[in-house]
């Protein structure tokens, strides 16, 4: 009986490719790092034709918290400065139109300080927040990034808000088939684990916690200790999992709050090598038992055969994946990727930063060995044999056993150190209903909740925002009496869960006409030169003409006729502008905004130069600044919903 639940077990974990469902193919993704720092938007953009000549089939691009939501000085004094969302619509734009099959999202939490930008300060308040090695140093490492204690809460809960953006202003890609996957990175080289170069986290905050931790599980307060090569280094390894485990989990929940079908993926180092033990990473089966796959980062010359049989028998049913930088010859590039996908990785990405490393992998990725894989679809793992470790065992001995060897095998950790994992009860999608989102004043609205998703029952509603603070599936609002964009919070909790969203009721001036939202904007850019400066150009609103909202960016030349672009908006914002972009300078015979097939009127608004000739209806006339960038706009203060056609 016993020889026979082993070869059952043995037979399942061979079958771990079924998780992949209907997507058996395999995925070649160009790495889009985004540590640009001097407003380059286009520099990644312009490299996904190469990336796709040379046989990339997806992108995965890195959504920086630190650049999307401080990218200039004036973040410093401006805390409602726009988000910066360039640097990835350019890409996912650019990778749309060349047809790459998927795209793939890493949003990276960390802050670069660079040009004595305080992007750290910004966001989660500087180093008294920040992670520390044991002897008191600030991390920085990798892209010199900084990055908060995850046992500081507050930290956490911000950048859980903005994974939760992150994943709404993309969840049109899942709908759309194309996101492949997200993951969540927070250390300096983009990983979602703990530093790798020294043992973290030593903050106050991270040894206060550890401390009562401590006090609760053992009946003594203690604080870490610089090693955990003892029982007391056990212990503090036990911690610092629960902890990079609470934050996985919180971020993976995010993600699946706004779209449960979206998967969620675990980015790591590596899981096997000798500084697994310190970037936590070694009980990765307990940190992914709730999401969708692993992905690692194996250095060019490590046993890939042996990571990927790692992944794929412990975290059965789920994807696997793999990193390669442009390093070593040909016939290593071509034995990394062999490897990685002959043992189960879905997905390798490559880490290009310039067309020189795209000329680097070619030869590799161009060969027939690997194109061959790639239009072949996955197939199940027959593994021969089942070598067998313990957690503990490998914690003790500093790692793995490795020797060579070349048909796949199945690589069982038995972990028996760390907790077992529970469900994930927080596998819901929430959202929120309103019957009238543009009210008149003083009039009522009816805001409902809608839960989606497996784990919905048992979820407790509370909403909040100006004038309501109550529980329950439906809450009526009544109307401020004032313009204005009033938010309102729902807020969802199940045994341990939190999950929001968020509506928005806009409601225009009392006694006025009644406004409406702009989806659709009409413009003939110029027919003379410079074509190529319409992109990046963005359409705002505003409410008060101080804050600006970005509404819609434009990722295609002017042709020097009528260009139509239809925009996802739902707001009825009073102000309306055209933002010239990068490098433009206006250049504008006209603009027209639309609601539908209104035609919206009212008073101009504008800078830079003779910006009303792109408003006077004549298109001989032309919008030329005298001086480029992003200071240069035109809009309307609009004047009721209507007055042409």
């Amino acid at each position: 009986m016993k020889k026979a639940l082993i070869y059952l077990q043995i037979f399942l974990f061979s079958l771990s490719f079924a998780g992949h469902g209907q997507d058996n193919k395999r995925y070649l993704a160009m790495l889009v790092l985004n540590i640009q720092e001097d407003n380059q938007y286009e520099h990644y953009a312009d490299m996904v034709p190469g990336a796709k000549s040379i046989g990339c089939n997806s992108v995965y691009i890195t959504v920086r918290w630190d650049i999307t939501k401080c990218p200039s000085f004036q973040c410093l004094s401006n805390p409602n400065i726009a988000s910066e969302w360039r640097p990835v619509d350019n890409v996912i734009a650019k990778a749309l139109e060349q047809g790459m099959d998927k795209i793939a999202l890493r949003i990276h939490l960390g802050a670069n300080n660079a040009y004595g930008i305080n992007r750290s300060g910004f966001i989660w308040g500087g180093e008294a927040n920040e992670m520390r090695d044991a002897a008191g140093n600030v991390y920085t490492d990798g892209y010199n990034d900084k990055l908060f204690s995850l046992a500081h809460q507050p930290s956490v809960e911000k950048a859980k808000a903005f994974v939760t953006e992150v994943t709404q202003r993309y969840k049109y890609l899942q709908e759309q088939g194309k996101l492949l996957f997200i993951s969540v990175s927070i250390t300096s080289n983009q990983e979602g684990e703990y530093p790798h170069g020294s043992l973290f986290d030593y903050s106050s905050h991270m040894k206060n916690a550890f401390s009562n931790w401590h006090l609760a599980q053992y009946g003594t307060a203690a604080q870490p200790p610089i090693n955990q090569n003892d029982e007391a280094g056990r212990r503090w390894y036990m911690f610092r999992h629960l902890k990079l485990k609470e934050f996985v989990d919180q971020m993976g929940n995010a993600v699946k709050a706004v779209d449960s079908n979206i998967k969620f993926v675990l980015d790591m180092g590596s899981v096997f090598d000798g500084a697994s033990k310190n970037r936590g990473t070694i009980g990765f089966q307990k940190l992914n038992c709730r999401f969708d796959g692993v992905k690692v980062n194996d250095d060019m010359f490590y046993n890939h055969r042996f990571s990927m049989d790692l992944l794929r028998t412990n975290v059965p049913n789920k994807w696997i994946m793999n990193e390669m930088f442009p390093q070593g010859t040909t016939t290593d590039k071509i034995n990394f990727l062999k490897q990685s996908y002959e043992h189960g990785a879905k997905f390798v990405t490559l880490v290009i930063g310039s067309p020189n490393s795209i000329n680097d992998f070619a030869p590799a990725t161009q060969s027939s060995e690997i194109q061959q894989l790639l239009t072949t679809p996955m197939s199940p793992i027959n593994a021969t044999s089942t070598t067998t470790y313990s957690l503990l065992s490998i914690l003790n001995n500093s790692g793995y056993n490795l020797s060579a060897y070349s048909q796949p095998k199945n690589i069982v950790l038995n972990d028996d150190v760390l907790p077992q994992c529970s469900p994930n009860t927080c596998n819901f999608t929430l959202g929120i209903h309103a019957d009238n989102p543009n009210p008149t004043c003083g009039s009522k609205v009816t805001l409902s909740a809608n839960c989606t998703g497996g784990n919905c029952a048992g979820v407790a509603y509370n909403w909040s925002g100006k004038g309501v603070n109550s529980s329950g599936n439906f809450v009526s609002v009544n109307v401020p009496a004032e313009k204005g964009n009033y938010t309102y919070t729902l807020t969802a909790t199940k045994a341990g869960c939190n999950s929001q969203a968020v509506t928005t009721l806009s409601v225009a001036e009392c006694g006025e006409e009644e406004l409406c939202a702009v989806n659709r904007i009409r413009l003939k850019f110029r027919d003379d030169c410079c074509q190529n400066y319409l992109v990046g150009a963005q359409i705002q609103g505003s409410f008060d003409g101080v804050t600006w909202d970005s509404l819609y960016t434009i990722s295609q030349n002017g042709n020097g006729t009528w260009q139509e672009f239809k925009i996802n908006n739902g707001s009825v914002y009073p102000q309306i502008r055209f933002v010239a972009g990068e490098n433009g300078n206006g250049d504008l015979a006209e603009i027209e905004f639309y609601h539908g097939s209104k035609k919206l009127t009212g008073t101009p608004l504008g800078r830079g130069g003779n910006f009303i000739n792109a408003l006077d209806g004549d298109e001989s006339t032309l919008w030329v600044a005298p001086a480029s960038r992003v200071a240069n706009f035109i809009g309307l203060v609009l004047k009721g919903c209507g007055g042409g056609s």
